[in-house]
């Protein structure tokens, strides 16, 4: 199979979703006291907000790195 790069708007999707992601992913680490004030809390069963908000970041980062690889692999997406 050969390569094919993906389109602009893609790249551009794939990136957005990424840095939503790593924002959720490090901003309960990092700004855990100014993060609960900014953000109404998720409590889902047994999950504090902390995790939520994590859980929330790693598949918004899945999510772009799947969409860069598809745009790849699938020629004119």
């Amino acid at each position: 199979m050969g390569y094919s790069p993906p389109k602009k708007i893609t790249v551009i999707i794939s990136f957005i979703l990424l840095a939503f992601g790593l924002f959720f992913t490090i901003a309960p680490v990092f700004l855990a006291t100014e993060f609960y004030s900014i953000f109404p809390p998720i409590n889902v069963g047994t999950f504090s907000s902390f995790e939520m908000y994590l859980l929330i970041g790693v598949i918004l980062v899945f999510c772009s790195w799947l969409l860069l690889i598809i745009g790849v692999n699938a020629r004119g997406i």
